[in-house]
């Protein structure tokens, strides 16, 4: 039940049932400790939880499986703890049990989010050695990733790409993103290699969304610094809208069209970079009153940087005070559009689903880019009145160290914050 339960997405009923477990003397199975940890979502620290649940399977004597240990290394790597996710690793060996393409792909995964590049190439090449290897995705666009926007090397990154063409590996359309990053966000910027990526897709028939236009738009406007090329992309998919070609959704849902979110972000982010705040009001409004998009916390941030830079905190505060909290210790819902990544088509909630007036939640970025607006004001006072409401609401520790750590720099400009993992 425990199992069942937890793959079904009822976790407040699957964590019923291992309660009573554990109450009576007894205890989940190996594989139902696992399919918990998997399916663990919407908190503010998923792998705090995971952690949890995997010392109390040990503590209670239960026997791992090579399952248990692929998710909770899997939890590990996302939350970019790769030490522990490697010690586990070397558990798991230790134990007798073999690592699987999964357990190397959730490994090197944490080794590429914190940067070591050496250790991620020593175990990608690991894992190619196993007996029988079969070569899956992940693991290449996770090596793309690394040389893309993690320790920028375009060499390098090209070299993953190649590799996968040769192993009979089909990129996907996140491999396609990776690679328009990799000419658009490295110098030397080559925006007509750019330009022959997005034909090379719509020949192959490979799913274009507002991802991967977003990266041509941030490579015009930001790399290089070409406000009006930037602008000239933007306006040709609101001229020529498109259509989302594969389910990204379930049946029934709304489709999406293109110029999505993510489009908007993008031209948001090139405005502010030039500071035109002008226009990024103008295509604030669009978003909203034309296209009717819901907008999403990271839009809300660059509202924010952008009233800051321009000194206007009342309106930077506006927007803030405008957003609300989801419940203590709970993701923010609604913040991501729906797009393809390392591990498949995410249906989550973004502009197409919802109403344009639905709430926007904050993120813990929302709360540094408000930090970071006050600070270049001057107000350290409510820079730090901030970061106690973040206490109050049980943000992780290491969200608000973070914070903290922003509040004694010795200078701070108003920078975009980064999206949150």
């Amino acid at each position: 039940m425990v199992t069942a339960l937890a793959h079904c997405g009822d976790m407040q009923a699957a964590s019923i049932h291992r309660s009573r477990l554990v109450a009576q003397g007894s205890a989940p199975s190996a594989n139902s400790y696992g399919a918990l940890i998997a399916n663990i979502k919407d908190t503010t620290d998923n792998a705090s939880v995971a952690i949890e649940l995997f010392e109390e399977s040990r503590r209670l004597g239960v026997e791992p499986t090579s399952f248990l240990f692929n998710t909770i290394i899997s939890r590990l790597a996302k939350a970019r703890k790769a030490d522990y996710a490697m010690l586990l690793f070397q558990n798991m060996k230790q134990a007798g049990l073999s690592p699987t393409e999964i357990t190397y792909g959730a490994v090197i995964a944490g080794c590429a989010r914190i940067g070591d590049s050496s250790t991620a190439e020593i175990l990608f090449e690991e894992m190619r050695a196993l007996p029988g290897y079969r070569p899956r995705i992940p693991p290449f666009n996770t090596m793309m990733q690394l040389y893309t926007h993690v320790k920028p090397n375009r060499e390098r990154a090209l070299y993953y790409y190649d590799l996968m063409q040769q192993m009979g590996v089909e990129p996907t359309p996140y491999s396609y993103k990776l690679l328009l990053d990799t000419y658009g966000s490295i110098e030397p910027v080559m925006i007509s290699k750019m330009e022959e990526i997005i034909e090379r897709m719509k020949r192959k028939n490979v799913e274009i969304t507002g991802n991967h236009y977003s990266s041509l738009i941030i490579a015009h406007g930001c790399s290089q610094q070409d406000l009006d090329a930037a602008i000239r992309v933007f306006e040709t998919l609101r001229k020529q809208p498109q259509r989302v070609k594969r389910p990204m959704l379930p049946r029934g849902s709304p489709r999406a069209t293109i110029p999505d979110v993510l489009v908007y972000e993008a031209i948001l982010n090139v405005c502010i970079t030039h500071h035109r705040i002008d226009l990024m009001e103008r295509y604030y409004k669009m978003m909203i009153e034309q296209d009717s998009i819901r907008p999403t916390a990271y839009i809300c941030n660059l509202l924010i940087k952008g009233w800051a830079s321009k000194g206007n905190l009342a309106a930077a505060r506006s927007v803030f005070e405008g957003m609300q909290d989801p419940p203590a210790g709970a993701a923010a819902p609604n913040n991501h559009a729906p797009h393809v990544t390392n591990e498949g088509v995410e249906l989550v909630n973004g502009s197409i689903v919802g109403n344009v007036m639905d709430p926007v939640y904050r993120e813990p970025s929302s709360w540094e880019a408000m930090v970071r607006a006050e600070l270049s004001g001057g107000d350290r006072q409510r820079a730090a009145a901030l970061l106690e409401r973040m206490k109050d609401r049980c943000y992780p520790a290491a969200i608000t160290a973070k914070i903290e750590g922003i509040l004694w720099e010795p200078s701070v400009t108003v920078s975009a914050p980064k999206a949150d993992a």
